[in-house]
């Protein structure tokens, strides 16, 4: 009996158990993907995110389904501003990209990415729902254990997992 419960939960494990090593890529990648999507949108940044382009900000509350939306963007319209949470953006995805407080560059990432597509949702793609799921999920993931500067400042004796196992591996492996 134990040794069949022993095989299930190694069937569990490896379904739904990520390597760390294979969540170090994913940071990696993911925080790529940002850096990319950051230096396309700021070739447009009057165009689509001032309120001098397309869709001034009034404009998008005024046919807001949601008045609760919440969105640093809608803050100010000037292309200073705009450009500087892209900034401010783009240093927490360099944070990601490194591992540096890992899980605070992934929540910020996620929030920032948010909030810029919330400001124009007429230009969102499928693609950009699919980055801010993988950046919310990445929220609960240890995506730092590994290669990361996370990593090697807590660099300790106790051995560290080479799979995890959790919701989160579920979810994201489901997304």
């Amino acid at each position: 009996m134990a040794s069949h419960l022993s095989r299930r939960f190694a069937t569990l494990q490896d379904l739904v158990g990520i390597d760390c090593r294979s969540l170090a890529l994913f940071r990696i990648g993911i925080a790529l993907v940002v850096l990319y999507d950051l230096a396309v949108r700021s070739t447009d940044l009057t165009m689509f995110y001032t309120d001098a382009g397309v869709l001034p900000r009034a404009s998008l509350l005024d046919r807001a389904q949601n008045p609760w939306v919440l969105s640093l963007h809608l803050m100010n319209g000037t292309a200073v501003v705009q450009a500087l949470l892209l900034m401010l953006q783009a240093v927490c995805a360099v944070g990601l990209l490194l591992g540096w407080r890992t899980r605070w560059m992934t929540a910020l990432s996620w929030f920032l990415m948010a909030s810029l597509q919330r400001r124009n949702p007429l230009i969102l793609g499928g693609a950009d729902n699919y980055v801010r799921m993988m950046l919310f999920w990445g929220m609960f993931l240890p995506l730092g254990a590994r290669w990361s500067l996370d990593s090697v400042s807590r660099a300790s004796s106790q051995p560290r997992p080479l799979r995890v196992l959790s919701w989160a591996t579920a979810a994201i492996l489901l997304q």
